[in-house]
């Protein structure tokens, strides 16, 4: 199997940075004439009486040097970024997959244990005989071998199946919705023949274990723009309603609490507080910041029964009419050919949504005030729990659906 390395990262000089930048100006250079090349071909080819071709190539290529440097530094700019952040995987990095942190080590943790999966298939041979951790490397990588073969591509010959290595790359972050790309490759040709999302989670065994596989934003339009009738409002989101009906209620309990010395910093306009409520901290946001200074100083147990009374409001008078097809769009585009690799007590486990869980799926029920519940109609045994709630300090900043699946063969136990 074929891993991808990790290389120790080499401190930046003006030497290496200068090196950079002039490879990525070259590069660039390269890709530009040969653009101007095809097109001057094309302008000869149709045009050569009526155009001067070489008066015409002069000025793009003037026009054109200043974005050759301006590429040629982001680009540069932007390789040694990468190279400045990347970490070699160390052989102690492979005790996270047998151990277990606190709630606020988890994403640290998680930034430990991701890159060790790039080294699985075919760890060093200096990491397998290491004294202390060699068993745990051997361990790990034998069972992600046999996950693997869930994931490659199948045929109905066994005798004739192919080798295949795999090479994964880590994704992740704000911009992909899952944790990584595996391709696999012809053991023989070295081609590539499949390439495979990936998602890893952690002490679990099947995604209907996980607490959510999905989050989206309160102000994600999951509920129709419009109103039912002309007599009945239009829905709005959960922040918009917090923001009109609870938000000064919740700043007058807040209040309560305060001397006279005390500032009390003026609650944003509406449009304003729309955008700034999404953000996961309060960094440059003073009335956030406010809230969350004195969130524990003052009647915390009271603004906590307000935010909840607010959810419990908004799920009780709309929540029967989410629109179950924007819902269904938003979880086909996030999860069609995801594959979910699991790993719990010493072993991969592997598992996907499929698409008929995903079809055909129905409002059900509102439980505990705060979670709406769908069925799928497709497969009854399947439910998708959206549970509204505050992800960043209650009532004051991030609320989001945390959506969860679950699973049983009794249909009527599935909720």
């Amino acid at each position: 199997m074929e891993q991808q390395q990790t290389q120790q990262t080499q401190p930046t000089t003006p030497e290496s940075g200068r090196s950079t930048r002039a490879a990525a100006n070259n590069l660039t250079l390269q890709v530009r004439d040969n653009i101007v090349n095809i097109i001057m071909g094309i302008i000869t080819r149709e045009y050569n009486n009526v155009v001067d071709v070489e008066m015409l190539r002069s000025t793009i290529v003037a026009e054109t040097d200043p974005l050759i440097t301006i590429t040629a530094t982001t680009t540069a700019t932007t390789t040694a970024k990468k190279a400045s952040s990347t970490k070699p995987t160390r052989v102690e990095d492979i005790a996270t997959f047998f151990g277990t942190s606190t709630r606020e080590q988890n994403d640290a943790t998680n930034k430990v244990r991701e890159p060790v999966l790039t080294l699985l298939s075919s760890p060093p041979t200096e990491f397998l005989t290491h004294e202390t951790h060699g068993a745990q490397w051997t361990q790990v990588s034998n069972e992600w071998n046999k996950v693997m073969t869930k994931l490659a591509p199948q045929t109905t010959d066994a005798a004739a199946a192919p080798h295949y290595k795999t090479k994964v790359e880590l994704k992740g972050g704000r911009v992909f919705n899952y944790d990584a790309d595996i391709t696999f490759l012809d053991g023989e040709t070295g081609y590539t023949v499949a390439k495979r999302k990936a998602e890893f989670k952690y002490n679990a065994t099947r995604i209907n274990e996980l607490p959510q596989f999905l989050s989206l934003k309160a102000r994600d339009k999951l509920f129709p723009e419009s109103a039912a009738s002309p007599s009945s409002p239009a829905i709005p989101t959960y922040d918009e309603f917090y923001y009109t009906n609870y938000l000064d209620k919740y700043i007058a309990i807040d209040t309560t609490g305060r001397t006279p010395n005390d500032a009390e910093l003026p609650k944003p306009p509406l449009e304003e507080y729309l955008k700034m409520v999404t953000k996961v901290d309060t960094e440059g946001l003073p009335f956030f910041a406010q809230l969350k200074e004195r969130e524990s100083l003052f009647f915390k147990k009271e603004k906590s029964a307000l935010v909840d009374e607010s959810i419990t409001q908004y799920l009780t008078l709309f929540g029967s009419q989410i629109d179950v097809n924007a819902f269904t769009a938003k979880l086909i585009a996030d999860e069609t050919d995801k594959h979910y690799i699991l790993w719990k007590s010493g072993q991969f486990h592997y598992d996907t949504i499929t698409q008929e869980e995903m079809s055909n799926l129905q409002f059900h029920s509102i439980k505990n005030g705060n979670t709406i519940v769908l069925q799928s109609a497709a497969k009854p045994s399947t439910t998708f729990h959206l549970l509204l709630r505050w992800r960043n300090h209650k009532g004051i900043l991030n609320p989001a659906w945390q959506i969860s699946l679950k699973r049983t063969r009794d249909a009527h136990n599935a909720i």
